[in-house]
């Protein structure tokens, strides 16, 4: 599609008015989003109906601006839907004062690729596989070879009574001064 209806579009972010004004450039509709790491979840909805084999996509971009990552995408048969986005567990997102969130007409075989691809990769499930290796390592630094034998000769754990409390602080004591650092991790 050539150029897009500013109105075809409303964008709903939880606590907030539905926008439906955006500023165009070229074949894109975009807004700026001040505390990304803030927003949790967005609403896309369409106002009005798109042509045939189109359907309406919801992107972000950091600066400087070069790039789009999908976020979702809705179209005639679905006209609305809510989306995570990750923004509070992205390193690229969570430290930024303000981002872009691009919306975009595009031909429905683009978006079924896109929503594929996006549905492979799940944030969220990324970074608590992270705190629970976290977790585990802290443990197993107090493993001792032979301290107690089970049965069929297994080694059992033992840790401190207070053990998740003592790692519970730390890690807050870390994540206060690099909210990132459980993804910098292996």
């Amino acid at each position: 599609m050539d150029s897009i209806s500013p109105n075809v579009f409303g964008l709903i972010i939880p606590g907030e008015p539905m926008i439906t004004e955006f500023q165009a450039y070229e074949d894109f509709l975009f807004i700026d989003i001040p505390k990304p790491a803030s927003i949790t979840t967005i609403g896309l909805v369409l106002t009005t109906p798109l042509p045939d084999g189109f359907g309406g996509s919801l992107y972000y971009s950091i600066p400087p601006f070069e790039n789009l990552e999908f976020i979702g995408a809705v179209g005639n048969l679905r006209p609305s839907d809510i989306f995570s986005t990750n923004f509070a567990l992205n390193p690229n997102t969570n430290e930024l004062s303000t981002l872009k969130l691009v919306l975009r007409v595009e031909p429905l075989e683009n978006l079924k690729t896109l929503v594929e691809l996006s549905t492979s990769i799940d944030v969220q499930k990324e970074f608590v596989k992270k705190v629970a290796k976290n977790l585990y390592n802290a443990m197993a630094s107090y493993h001792k070879e032979g301290l107690i034998i089970g049965p069929e000769g297994a080694d059992y754990l033992v840790i401190p009574s207070n053990f998740l409390e003592r790692w519970l602080e730390k890690f807050e004591i870390k994540y206060r001064l690099d909210p990132n650092f459980i993804l910098k991790t292996d």
